[in-house]
């Protein structure tokens, strides 16, 4: 019965996953959603002691960079696990959790949205605290208000990106139904052609839109995260996971925690690191560590304010008041007790 109200709630929420929900159910070699995901095999050394996990992210950006950093610092071994990464579009990452496919979650909204309509997910941690999108402009632009009458590019209408824009837009008090003008104009690559074509005058999306855009001439005018305080990532899980396996939720966040905090310390290697998962030179690294190293929370504890600021975002895409207590989406227990336990090993202060 429990499982007839989810798939309910999943066909009227998340309509495109349909072709997938049968899929998602599927185990061992009959699990044919592998067809559509991406698998990046850990290179960490199976033990008897560790245990195979799944974690899903939706792309090799800056804001999956921990489960990299995890991988290839040890972090996942010294707490017991053997991953396999996965690359998977977000809007799978609810049912892909719900089925036991995935074990975990490296994202924020997509959790938000679904823990909001009554599906049992929840945060359990927080990774990335800022949004690290951008607008790209040419050079002449000197500021917000000078693209009035002009052509701004998103990703694609009521993504993250388009509603971190809006917001920023209001705060300039510049009305994005009235005074510009917003495109759906697709990834940085595609962005980047359409400003050389004149088809939009700024570009509004993530790395490396920085490094390709002001290579090409184009400059950054402002950086989302010092306007709009949305998280982009965090440790999402099922709530049927963390009732079965707490022992190990708490694991990953302690792998987690060290991540962030192996990042924010050590930026040398944590740029090179940044190279090798977004395939990037190493000045673009050590440009993206400067702008974005600091975004990863020190030790996974979420603020009210994101926590208020992710609810809104979705009232807004939704269209919908959200009233929901925080504790219908947050769940820090399992936090609290990691972080205590790791500043007893003195590795939090």
């Amino acid at each position: 019965m429990a499982m007839t109200c989810i798939s309910a709630m999943i066909q009227c929420y998340f309509p495109s996953l349909l072709p997938l929900r049968e899929k998602v159910r599927m185990r061992g070699p009959a699990l044919t959603i592998l067809t559509a995901l991406l698998i990046l095999a850990s290179s960490v050394t199976p033990t008897q002691a560790q245990e195979r996990v799944r974690i899903g992210v939706s792309s090799r950006g800056f804001g999956s960079l921990p489960l990299f950093v995890a991988e290839k610092k040890g972090f996942y071994s010294k707490y017991g696990f053997r991953p396999e990464i996965v690359l998977l579009r977000s809007s799978v990452a609810v049912p892909a959790l719900l089925s036991g496919d995935l074990d975990f979650y490296n994202g924020f909204q997509p959790a938000v949205s679904a823990a909001l309509r009554g599906i049992p997910i929840k945060l359990v941690m927080m990774g990335a605290e800022k949004v690290i999108f951008m607008v790209l402009t040419k050079p002449e632009v000197k500021s917000l208000n000078d693209l009035k009458g002009k052509t701004i590019g998103v990703s694609s209408a009521g993504s993250t990106i388009h509603l971190s824009l809006l917001t920023i837009l209001n705060q300039f008090r510049i009305d994005p139904a009235k005074d510009v003008n917003i495109l759906p104009a697709g990834d940085v690559r595609s962005q980047l052609a359409a400003m050389q074509a004149g088809r939009i005058d700024a570009a509004s999306h993530g790395p490396p839109l920085d490094s390709l855009g002001t290579a090409m001439g184009y400059k950054v005018l402002l950086w989302d995260k010092d306007h709009v305080d949305i998280p982009i990532s965090g440790l999402d899980v099922s709530e049927q996971k963390l009732q079965r396996a707490p022992e190990q939720v708490k694991r990953m966040i302690k792998a987690f925690i060290e991540s962030q905090r192996f990042i924010r310390t050590q930026k040398d290697e944590s740029a090179k690191l940044i190279g090798e998962w977004m395939s990037v030179d190493s000045a673009t690294a050590e440009s993206l560590y400067k702008n974005l190293g600091a975004i990863f929370s020190n030790d996974g504890s979420f603020t009210e304010a994101a926590m208020r600021a992710s609810i809104q975002l979705e009232s807004d895409l939704a269209k919908v008041k959200f009233t929901a207590p925080l504790s219908t989406i947050f769940d820090n227990r399992l936090l609290l007790e990691a972080q205590q336990e790791l500043r007893k090993n003195g590795i939090l202060r």
